[in-house]
């Protein structure tokens, strides 16, 4: 069979039509497969009639005591029956999976990267584990590797800035995500026109921080620092949609991670990276050693992983 016909029929036959075809070769008469299948038996006959269409050949006899197969009609339906079959595996597979892993999973991250990141990825974990409990605390950035040392946590999501290592051998440490810094500019300001931007270029702005220990304030200080630079800081905020709105005002800049910037804020601001290759938050993953996790949180962290591409080992070989 030629690829183009392959696809025309992925394209045109769905599960639903082999089912029916199974039931009226298994069945013997189109009325007992329309009433296994609860349709209507002028369903049936539409639903086989578009079958042979997409195929191109007859597949079915009308016969006095019921239906026979063609000698293509046994070919389709033993390619059927393999198809269904595997489709129930998948199913079987699939549902004692989820049976498999039970139990309570406590995930620690800091209230940006849950808005980020990880209100999305418990998400889908809950739909695909319905009999695990989650619990999430949310905690400040610098506590959160604390909070798995001191096993109240079984995995942490939480941001590095630059080439930060975390500084622990207690825990495995996984890269999860890298995420660019950016600055948020009002379309008329004099930086808009930047392609790129510096910390230099920032010197003369109106910056529009966070409070002065949050983690992001705290790196950029010491960049400026080493570079001999003096940022004005204008507003100190508690969060980065504060600091966007004052933006919107027009009320100066704000140095903030991309994943933060929703489509909105493209809307209405300029976003321009910086320029520098300090200016990058990694979002690691913090785990209780692999033999101290749980079915949950094995699973858990797997997925995140598989969501990192990453299928490495930890990033410190110190880690566990």
């Amino acid at each position: 069979m030629a690829r183009s016909e392959s696809e025309n029929i992925v394209r045109r036959v769905d599960l639903l039509t082999l089912r029916i075809f199974l039931a009226v070769v298994e069945e013997g008469q189109l009325s007992r497969a329309a009433a296994r299948e609860h349709i209507v038996p002028s369903s049936v006959t539409k639903r086989i009639q578009e079958l042979e269409d997409v195929i191109g050949i007859k597949l079915l006899l009308r016969e006095p005591r019921g239906i026979s197969l063609t000698s293509a009609g046994e070919i389709v339906a033993r390619h059927v029956r393999a198809i269904m079959d595997n489709v129930e595996e998948m199913r079987a597979e699939v549902a004692a999976m989820s049976v498999s892993v039970h139990g309570r999973l406590r995930i620690c991250a800091s209230e940006s990267v849950i808005i980020e990141f990880i209100a999305e990825e418990i998400g889908k974990f809950a739909a695909n584990f319905p009999n695990v409990e989650i619990a999430l605390l949310q905690r400040a950035s610098p506590d959160i590797l604390r909070t798995i040392t001191a096993q109240e946590a079984d995995i942490g999501i939480f941001p590095l800035f630059g080439n930060a290592s975390p500084g622990t051998g207690t825990v495995d440490i996984f890269d999860y995500r890298t995420d660019p810094l950016a600055v948020l500019i009002p379309r008329n300001h004099k930086l808009a026109g930047l392609a790129r931007i510096t910390l230099a270029d920032l010197a003369g702005a109106d910056l529009i921080g966070l409070r002065p220990h949050a983690p992001l304030m705290e790196y950029v200080r010491g960049i400026a620092q080493q570079q001999g630079i003096a940022l004005q800081v204008k507003f100190e905020l508690t969060s980065n949609e504060a600091a966007r709105a004052m933006v919107r005002a027009g009320l100066g800049v704000s140095l903030q991670p991309s994943a933060a910037i929703g489509p909105d804020d493209y809307g209405t601001l300029t976003a321009i990276e910086v320029d520098a290759p300090w200016a990058t938050r990694r979002i690691c993953i913090a785990a209780r050693p692999g033999r101290a996790l749980s079915s949950a949180g094995l699973a858990f962290l797997k997925q995140l992983r598989l969501r990192s591409g990453d299928g490495g080992g930890p990033v410190s070989d110190e880690a566990g």
